[in-house]
């Protein structure tokens, strides 16, 4: 069964401003997630991080094997990622 991403409301709205190419590059990206998602991610501390294509979006994932969900916590640019997200 694949998993579900859920996105956080801030990831929504971080969506919505980015840009269509800019979103459906991301969405695509997190889409890949659902077979096997830690083949798409790497731990930093606590979280789990994805990081998407040579524009460096990174990607805060909280997972649950339990349900089945991938819950998106945090998008930004690499640049602005590690200083507004607590990794």
């Amino acid at each position: 069964m694949p998993y579900a991403i859920l996105l956080a409301e801030d990831v929504e709205k971080f969506l919505a401003k980015v840009g269509a190419g800019e979103e459906e590059r991301i969405t695509k990206r997190l889409e890949k997630l659902k077979g096997n998602p830690y083949h798409y991610l790497e731990r930093k501390g606590d979280t789990w991080i994805m990081k998407v294509g040579s524009k460096g979006y990174r990607i805060a994932v909280d997972v649950d094997d339990q349900k089945q969900e991938i819950r998106v916590l945090f998008v930004q640019k690499r640049s602005r990622f590690y200083r507004e997200f607590d990794v």
